[in-house]
């Protein structure tokens, strides 16, 4: 029988967490695209963004062996300073096609560091959006497209009546802070040449119903996987083409 736990955020309101089932599971999805080694392996893997974060900054949420650690000296000072970087994900969505729909979410060393089903601290958001800011710029500039973002956990949150409070996780799917990313274009156009799909979704100006599965257009199933990883080659040549400036000191590791 699933048990639960409460957890009060600083927030004051309660949380009710539900156990991870699938006990941590390296092969279930969610630890897959949690996991930095096993994301890079994923068909619908971009690009992993590095972003910085000051090291004064204790104690680190993340486990110490995926925080690279780097020395540098600003030109106004002659004191270096020791600067951590965070790894993000950036994953087109394996499962709904339409408007390449981007997934952001940070990378972990090990299964049990993947923090499912808690209350995200400050900093991951903050981490999440220095990340999403600086790729919506890349590829507003080279593909012309607009970066839409969402913050979203709807298919793993529901209403917990027996405590009168929020419930994150279940145990089909469980919650851990991430983006979605929906690129906003021409729908008719493909963007990375003939072998790509179109951008698809709605009209620009008009929302993009991203839960349930009749609202989902899955990628071609005929090609062994071709589509989609056309799809990621074609984000991350955009990323490839960044100007420093956009960067906000974060770097990409294309895959």
């Amino acid at each position: 029988m699933e048990t639960t736990t409460k957890t009060t955020p600083a927030s004051g309101a309660l949380f009710t967490a539900g156990t991870v089932d699938f006990g941590l599971d390296p092969k279930h999805w969610a630890v897959q695209c949690g996991m930095l080694d096993t994301f890079k392996q994923q068909p619908s893997a971009v690009a992993v963004c590095h972003v910085p974060v000051p090291s004064t900054i204790a104690p680190h949420p993340f486990s110490q062996e995926i925080i690279r650690q780097s020395i540098s000296t600003p030109a106004s000072s002659t004191t270096p300073v020791t600067t951590a970087t965070v790894p993000v994900s950036i994953q087109l969505n394996p499962t709904d096609v339409r408007n390449y729909r981007l997934i952001f979410r940070i990378l972990y060393e090990k299964p049990e560091d993947i923090p499912f089903n808690k209350i995200a601290p400050p900093l991951d958001g903050a981490i999440l959006g220095t990340a999403t800011s600086c790729i919506g710029a890349v590829l507003q500039k080279q593909l012309g497209l607009y970066l839409q973002l969402l913050q979203l956990g709807n298919n793993s949150q529901s209403w917990d009546n027996d405590n009168n409070c929020m419930r994150l996780g279940n145990t089909e799917e469980p919650y851990v802070l991430h983006f979605h990313g929906l690129l906003r274009g021409d729908p008719k156009k493909r963007y990375f040449g003939d072998s790509s799909p179109p951008l698809g979704g709605p009209e620009v100006g008009t929302a993009v119903v991203v839960q349930g599965l009749d609202q989902k257009v899955s990628w071609a199933a005929d090609n062994n996987g071709e589509e989609i990883r056309t799809a990621a080659k074609g984000v991350a040549a955009a990323l490839a083409k960044a100007a420093p400036e956009d960067l906000l000191g974060c770097r990409f590791e294309l895959l």
